[in-house]
C-alpha cells in the first residue's frame, strides 16, 4: 500500500487534510510552492481502529503517547526515507490533522511545524 504522495499529486482533502490540498491547487494555478511530499490519511487508518478512531479530549495525553509508540504501517518507513531522499535537505515538517480547522473544530496551537530536519 503506499501512504505517501508528492505534494500538488492530487487535491483530495479527505486524504491530505487541507493544508496540503490547498497547496496542491495553489501549484495547479501556477503559483511557487516549494516541493515536498504529504503523509496521507491511509497511514494513520492503518494503525488500526483504537489508535486512529477518535479520542476524547480527556484521553489526549494518552493518545498521543500510544501513537508515538506504535510502529509505522509496512513500507511506510522505505516511502518516507525515497521521498527524503528527492528533496533538498534541510526539510520543514509540519504536522497536520483532517479538519483542523473547520466549522466544528480548531486544533489552533495544538500541531507542530519542525525546522531543520536533516535526516529521518
Amino acid at each position: 500500500m503506499k501512504f505517501l504522495c508528492r505534494l500538488g499529486e492530487h487535491h483530495d482533502l479527505a486524504r491530505l487534510g487541507g493544508k496540503a490540498g490547498h497547496l496542491a491547487r495553489l501549484l495547479r494555478a501556477g503559483l511557487p510552492v516549494p516541493p515536498g511530499f504529504v503523509v496521507e490519511s491511509g497511514a494513520f487508518a492503518a494503525l488500526g481502529p483504537e489508535l486512529s478512531g477518535p479520542a476524547r479530549p480527556e484521553v489526549g495525553a494518552q493518545r498521543r503517547a500510544e501513537l508515538l509508540a506504535a510502529a509505522l504501517p509496512g513500507g511506510l518507513l522505505d516511502e518516507l526515507a525515497a521521498a527524503f531522499g528527492a528533496l533538498r535537505a534541510p526539510l520543514i515538517v509540519r504536522s497536520s490533522a483532517l479538519g483542523e480547522d473547520s466549522g466544528s473544530a480548531s486544533f489552533a496551537g495544538q500541531l507542530d511545524s519542525i525546522f531543520p530536519v536533516a535526516s529521518l
